[in-house]
Formats: structure tokens, sequence, C-alpha cells
């Protein structure tokens, strides 16, 4: 061995724990409690895919980071680390590290981590490493300070990269973390499970999560998030709001979809369906590419091309002005390249349209797209739902969602040059419609300049436009209620998250003074059994005094007696002195 061997090998030695491999040591590394390899892999991908985005070397701050493993391995890939544990005998072997590698850039600071955390200010760091770590915060100060350093970390850095211990494993913290890891992470707008790695602690595998508001991470590419989508569009209330979320950066589109849960199925379906279409027609320009898709068991992935443009229903929403001619024609003319391979949109709906930069307007929602010649929910013939789709167009704002669509398609429901399209294509054959025919009428009632709005001729007519308007009232009131029902819902939960966020605050409040009177019930066993013993020593000296007055009583008692004798003896001598005197023993004596 060396000098710095040896120096290393003494610090290692008063280690209190060996918890991860020594930097650069492997022969003292055998002992180590945890393996890193696993992990530090993703680390470094993380690493690179940031430091490429942002085209430098990052800051990275490493919590919690035990013997340095992590610190000094990010920093030989040239970041910058600032480096905390509260232990000084691994700080102690993290800085004699430090001094044999001094191309490094790490500094380790000796310090908790919340009183560390809140001294930070935002942009400070690029990468924050949070392993294993807020779990002791949580239970040692209060699962509120965990939260809370948590989301200070998410202010001051754009990824935090965490692994987080689980209420589940047997051990004596897990009764103050969350039952759900993911609310350690707030309203965090991207969270994204890595891996689950063993620890020697017990049989529970922990999470190692990517977490940002900034940034997404999937098929191994960093993107920005410009916005967030979650759920459906906004006329499906709240379908798929908890297992389906939409990432959009300037190119991309990120769309995560749960594979757990109820809506498991119908998002592995429409993932399996958009990437099946998208890639049968790779190579047109009409439709985006697919740029990845992955699958961690838990959440599909998929990243395809962003196409720029605004939604049909943003359009109306704001009262802009469209031809809807030519977004019908349009809409048409795709239906028939798609039918012509044989596929059918089956959710035609002005959400699903989108008007490009060029002007053109197109479908999206690419796993609707099924070789099944259906609509998804009503009608569910596929021209007959077109039509009506049209009639929720040109009767924008008014565009409605489920339950109740404005089903009428007579001609009386249409203005001018469409209510003579849907009269000349009502005397056609259903059995002989198709997207083509359908397109060909469209193109020649506009054509046509007689044509104009049809009016009915018959009673029976007059009848059916009756109806249509009695049901596209009926449709339209209850879109009305259902409207204000959705407020009225959305007031209500706005109501529940604040009594829910009350009663988590009590529940913090609760545990904190759980942990509060535990410590006080072992403060106060201690004191007990401190008294306990000191009264217990008491007692044998009150015993031991006891006897020992018992001893003075009976030397006293002695001594007593031996007085009393000593005077009796005493008054005999006087008494024999007295009679002697009184005898003239004296005078005689005296007169010798």
């Amino acid at each position: 061995m060396n000098e710095n061997t040896d120096a290393v090998a003494a610090l290692v030695a008063r280690l209190p724990e060996i918890y991860q491999p020594i930097y650069g040591y492997a022969e003292l590394s055998s002992g180590a409690s945890r393996t890193t390899e696993d992990r530090l892999d993703d680390i470094k991908r993380i690493y690179d895919r940031v430091s490429k985005k942002l085209d430098r070397p990052l800051r990275v701050l490493d919590l919690g980071c035990a013997q340095g493993f992590m610190s000094l391995s990010l920093a030989s890939l040239g970041a910058s680390v600032v480096a905390v544990d509260m232990l000084p005998e691994n700080i102690e072997l993290c800085r004699k590290l430090g001094a044999i590698n001094p191309k490094l850039d790490v500094n380790f600071v000796e310090a908790q981590i919340e009183d560390f955390v809140s001294s930070l200010d935002k942009g400070h760091f690029d990468l924050v490493l949070l392993l294993s770590v807020i779990h002791h915060v949580a239970f040692h100060v209060s699962p509120d300070a965990a939260m809370s350093t948590v989301e200070r970390l998410r202010s001051i850095s754009p990824v935090l990269v965490a692994e987080l211990a689980l209420a589940d494993e047997p051990l004596y913290w897990a009764s103050a973390l969350p039952e759900n890891p993911l609310d350690t992470f707030g309203s965090a707008a991207f969270v994204r499970e890595i891996r689950r790695t063993g620890t020697h602690l017990s049989e529970v595998k922990r999470p190692l999560y990517f977490v940002s508001d900034e940034l997404w991470y999937a098929v191994d590419e960093i993107g920005t998030i410009e916005s967030v989508r979650r759920g459906g569009h906004r006329f499906a209330k709240s379908s798929f709001k908890s297992s389906r979320t939409y990432y959009m950066s300037a190119d991309r589109v990120l769309k995560k979809l749960a594979l757990i849960g109820e809506d498991a199925d119908v998002n592995r379906r429409e993932i399996d369906r958009e990437v099946e279409f998208l890639n049968q027609v790779a190579g047109n320009e009409d439709y985006p590419r697919v740029f990845g898709v992955e699958d961690d068991g838990q959440h599909s992935y998929l990243l395809r091309e962003k196409i720029r443009g605004e939604l049909l229903t943003d359009l109306t929403d704001s009262g802009s002005s469209f031809d809807y001619y030519i977004a019908i024609r349009d809409i048409l003319r795709e239906c028939i390249n798609l039918e012509g391979m044989s596929l059918y949109h089956q959710d035609i709906r002005a959400w699903n349209v989108l008007r490009r930069e060029d002007g053109k307007y197109c479908l999206i929602d690419y796993g609707a797209i099924s070789p099944s010649k259906n609509d998804c929910f009503w009608p569910q013939n596929v021209y007959i739902s077109f039509l009506v789709f049209v009639k929720e167009l040109v009767s924008a704002p008014l565009i409605l969602a489920e339950p109740i669509r404005e089903v009428s398609v007579t001609p009386y429901g249409f203005p001018g040059h469409l209510s003579y399209w849907i009269a000349s294509l009502s005397k056609i054959p259903l059995h002989s419609w198709s997207f083509e025919l359908m397109l060909a009428e469209l193109e020649q009632s506009f054509l046509d300049p007689g044509a104009a709005a049809v009016e009915p001729e018959s009673a029976r007519e007059a009848l059916l436009q009756m109806l249509e308007e009695a049901v596209t009232e009926l449709a339209r009131s209850h879109g009305r209620l259902a409207a204000a029902l959705d407020a009225d819902r959305e007031a209500t939960g706005e109501r529940i998250g604040v009594e829910k966020e009350r009663i988590s605050n009590l529940h913090h409040d609760m545990h904190g003074l759980r942990l509060e009177q535990g410590a006080l019930a072992n403060k106060v066993e201690e004191q007990l059994s401190a008294i306990s013993h000191k009264l217990e020593y008491l007692s044998h000296r009150l015993e031991a005094m006891d006897a020992g007055i018992s001893g003075l009583n009976a030397t006293i008692l002695e001594n007593f007696e031996r007085s009393a004798a000593l005077h009796e003896e005493l008054a005999r001598d006087v008494s024999e002195i007295k009679t002697k005197i009184s005898t003239g023993f004296w005078k005689r004596f005296l007169s010798r």
C-alpha cells in the first residue's frame, strides 16, 4: 500500500457503514452495503442527455452523498458537484478522495440536508441526486419537512433524480412515509420511474425516479415541456384524466398512457393502433414521424413529431372565422385515403381536427384509426356519423360531447349548400355510399349556383324538421345542464381538495404529535427508569442507615447501662466517704 491507500484505508475503517464502493479503491469496496453500477448507469445516461440538452457540463447536487462514489463518478464526466452528508466520518473520507483526485470539481459539505436545501436559491444546480435519503428527514424531522425539501429542490433545479424508501418496507421509518411514493413529488409535471433496485435492508425494491417541471425524459431523449394536458380533450370530462398525459414541445409530442388501472386495456390498444398506423404511413408528409415508443410495465411512452396548427375546437371557441367547406372537404379527402387502405377513423369530432400552419385541415388521434368500419360512439354508421360531425361543426361553438349528440341529419338543420348536399345524398341508397361519393356530392353542391337550403314540402318533412329542432334543443339543453353540473362538480372537487388538504395536514400534525409523544414517552420512560434506580439506591441507603441507627441505639443503651452502673458505684463510693467522714475517719487520719 502507498501513503494515500493507507490513509484512505484508515478512514474507511472509521466509517459507521461502508454504504457504497470507495471511489478508486476497489480493494476497499468489498464490504459495501450496496452496489451502484446499475443506478449509476441510469444516472450517467440522464446526465449525458441533460448535458446535451443544455449544451454544457452540469452543476450537480448530491444529497446524502455517503462515501461520495456518485459525486466523484459524475465529476469524472465533467460535472461541477456539491455533495452533502451529515456524518463527519463520510465527509472526511470524501474530502480525502477529492484531494487524491484534484482534477475533479467536487466540494463536500457536512450539513443536515433539510437545512442545506433551505439555504439554496433557484439556478444553483441543473441536476439533483436524492438517493435513499429523504425518508430520514421524514422520520427524524417530520413528513412535512421532507415534502417541503423536495418541493424546494423542484424549484431550484430542472431535474431531480430520486430513489425512495417505501412505506411497505419492514423498517422503523416506514410509518413516516406516504402510502403512494409519488405523493413525495407533489404536483411535479413529469415523473417517471426509471428502475427498481434491491437494498441490503429488506426484500422490497426501491424505485428510482426522474422528476421535473421543465423537462420530459423518454425514448432516450430529453425534451422541453412547453405545455401539459392531462386526460382526454376538454369534452371528455374526466375520462382518462388520471391515465393519460400529453407533453408538448416545440417539435415533439410525448404521450404517456397508463398500462395499469381501469383504462389499461383501452390505452394499450390505442398506443398499438397509433404506432402501427404511423409506421404504415411512414414517409407520408401528411402524418407525423414516430421517434420511438417504450413500455416500462406501468406506462407506455410514445414520442412522435408534432404537427403545428390549431385545433378546430380552439378556433370555434375563440370565434375565429374559418371556411367550413374547406374543413369538410379536407377531412373527406383524408377519409378517402384511409378508406383506400381499408381503414377508418372511428372518432371524427371537431376536437380531433387540426388546421395546420399551411391551412390544410387534418385528423389527429391516430389511435382511433382501425380496420373496423364503425364509429366509436354513435351512430355506428361511419357516413351518417360524419354528417353528425358536420352538423356539430356548423353549429359551433355549441359542440356537444357524449352522451347526447345532435343526431339529426335531415337537410333542414343545415345551411344553404350543405342542406342541398344532404338532400342529394339522401336520394342515394346508403349501401352505395362511400367517402369518395360524399366528397363528389359536396363539391357538386357548392358548384351549383342554385343550391340553397331545402325546405320541407310535405307534412312528413315538416314533422321531420320539427323533430330535428326538438332533438337539437334537447341536446343543447342537456349540454347546458352538463356544463352546469361540471362546474358544480369542479367547485365541489375544489372544496373536497381543500378538505383533503386539511385532512392531510391534520394527518401530518397527528403523525408529528405521535412522534413527539413517542419521544416524550421514551424520555419519561428513561426518567422513570433513572428514578427507579435512584429509589432503589436510596432504599439500600435507608436500610443501611436503619441498621446503623439500630447499632447506635444498642451502643447508646449499652453505654447508658454502663453509665447507670458507674453512677451506682459512684453513689456507693460517695456514701462510703460520707460515712467515713461522719464517723471521724478523716479526723483520725488527719491527726496522724
